[in-house]
Parts: structure tokens; sequence; C-alpha cells
């Protein structure tokens, strides 16, 4: 978790505070509890349900939403089918990190933050976009990613994964960045269910 975060939550919560909204700030205490439990838990697995990471992520975007304001909107279009497929434990994390610090932060109006996720056969596919960005990369690409965020998730997946991922990055020419993330569906036990808000 980049330590950024931590640092412009507490501001965030610091701010409700002397804004007399009590109430704000005990809550975003606790969300910023809930994502520092599961990031610190030293009996984590290095695998678990896209649904459990969704959970986790959920947590942290309200946090964010607390501290950016209503301009911050989040929309998830999940399968059924992939709810329950095995990522990497907070592998998702420094995507949304970086959407928010590089994309939604950047613009001055609503900054959203899209993530879809689908099965195709024997592999999940799970897309997050987010609006903003640098100006003048609108329609390039890049699968080599580069950044610290980006490069640790890399090194991690090919641990995992050896050769068999995909992670890109790709600036549509209407805005924003896609980050587009592609593993071996693999299932865990439980039965999930579909989280479309799209």
């Amino acid at each position: 978790m980049n330590p950024h975060f931590l640092f412009n939550a507490l501001n965030a919560v610091s701010t409700l505070i002397l804004e007399k909204r009590n109430a704000d700030a005990t809550q975003m205490i606790s969300q910023i509890c809930d994502v520092l439990r599961t990031s610190l838990a030293s009996d984590n697995p290095s695998l678990i349900s896209l649904s459990e990471e969704i959970s986790v992520i959920e947590k942290y975007l309200a946090i964010e939403q607390t501290r950016i304001g209503p301009r911050l909107s989040i929309a998830l279009c999940l399968d059924a089918d992939v709810m329950q497929a095995q990522v990497p434990v907070k592998i998702l994390q420094p995507l949304i990190e970086n959407a928010v610090k590089h994309g939604v932060s950047r613009v001055p109006g609503e900054g959203r933050i899209t993530i879809r996720g689908y099965r195709d056969r024997d592999r999940l596919r799970v897309f997050l976009r987010n609006t903003g960005g640098e100006p003048g990369t609108s329609g390039a690409s890049e699968t080599d990613v580069t950044g610290i965020g980006l490069s640790n998730t890399r090194q991690r997946l090919n641990t995992l994964y050896g050769s068999d991922f995909t992670l890109s990055l790709y600036w549509p020419r209407d805005g924003g960045c896609q980050v587009s993330l592609d593993l071996p569906y693999r299932r865990t036990v439980h039965e999930g269910s579909a989280l479309c808000e799209c």
C-alpha cells in the first residue's frame, strides 16, 4: 500500500475533525483500520477470491470518496462466475491507487473508476478504467508496464504464473487510462454472485 494513501487519509480525517464532522471522521478511521487490517495480517493467503479482493478495494475507495468527495464515482460490473475466481491478494490495490492518483485526482470535475470482469473460457479478464490522466497520451498503449507499484505487481504475477499472464495499459482516445489483466481462471470453492453497478 502506498504510504501517500495513509498520509492523505489521515489528513482527510484531520480536516473532518476541524470541520466538526465527527461522525464522518469516525467512519473514515474505521475504514482506514479495515484496510490496514487486511494489509498487515500475517496469515493472509497468497490467493483469494476476486470477491474478497473487491471487498477490500471497496473499503479503500470509500476512504478516497470521503477524501475526494462526491466527484469520485465507482462502477463495478463483474460476472457471477468471476467473483470466486482466484486472484493474488491485493493485486488490484496498486492499480486502483494509480487510477485515483494519476487519473481521478487530476481532473477538476467528476472522476470515474470502472472495474469490469468476466471469464473467457479458461481465462479471467479484468479491466480497470479511470477518467483523467496525463495529457497527450491518448491512443497510446504500453505492455511493458513501468512504475514501482506496477513493476511490483508484474513481478508478483510473474512469480505466481510465469509467463501465463498479461498486464497492460492503454490510453483510449476519449481520455483516461485502462489497465487490462489476464490470468488463468481458477475457481475457489464458494459460489459467487454477479456485482454490476455499470
